[in-house]
Order: structure tokens, then C-alpha cells, then sequence
């Protein structure tokens, strides 16, 4: 009865044990995952920047990102020294005419 118990034991152990390194498995998996997506999101981050650099150095458009309910901001020219302000509300304008607004701003 004791040896038979030992052997229950025994099997409970090994199975632990499997449960165990295939759960150490994962984790190392799941953390090369992370490491490869933050390396991935900080390269596209890096990317992303650039392009709004460009956009905004291209079009001179500033975005106010604190008029959360608006597309609010301003367009610059440089060479008359204007600066225009826009602030359309996407609840009472379509996006056809809040896209030809602000291409007539440009």
C-alpha cells in the first residue's frame, strides 16, 4: 500500500513537472513575442513621426489635438505670413465638405 502510494506520488510529481517546463516553454515564447513586437511598434513609431513631420512641414497644417469633439487647427503661409484658423464641428458638417474646406485652406 505505502509502495503503491509512493508510485501515485511519483506520477503526480512527473506530470507537475511536465505542466511546469511547458509552461516555462510559453513563457519564454511569449516574452521573445513582446520583445519582437516592442522592437517592431518602435520602429513603426519612429516611421509614423516622420511621416506627420512631413505632412505637417508639407501641408503647414497644425493640429489641435485638444479640441477633442473638432477638427480644429491652423494652415501658415510662409510667404504671405498668414495664418488661418479652422474649426469644423464633424457633427454638423459631412466629411465631403470637412475634406473640401481644408483642401481650400491648403
Amino acid at each position: 500500500m505505502f509502495a503503491e502510494e509512493v508510485q501515485v506520488m511519483k506520477a503526480l510529481f512527473q506530470d507537475y513537472k511536465q505542466q511546469r517546463e511547458r509552461i516555462e516553454s510559453q513563457l519564454r515564447a511569449a516574452a521573445t513575442a513582446a520583445q519582437e513586437a516592442a522592437a517592431v511598434s518602435a520602429s513603426e513609431e519612429s516611421l509614423l513621426r516622420h511621416q506627420l513631420s512631413m505632412y505637417a512641414h508639407i501641408t503647414r497644417v497644425t493640429w489641435r489635438l485638444d479640441q477633442q469633439q473638432a477638427v480644429a487647427g491652423t494652415v501658415s503661409d510662409s510667404k504671405s505670413g498668414d495664418i488661418r484658423i479652422f474649426n469644423f464641428d464633424p457633427n454638423t458638417v459631412s466629411k465631403f465638405e470637412l475634406v473640401n474646406a481644408l483642401w481650400q485652406l491648403l
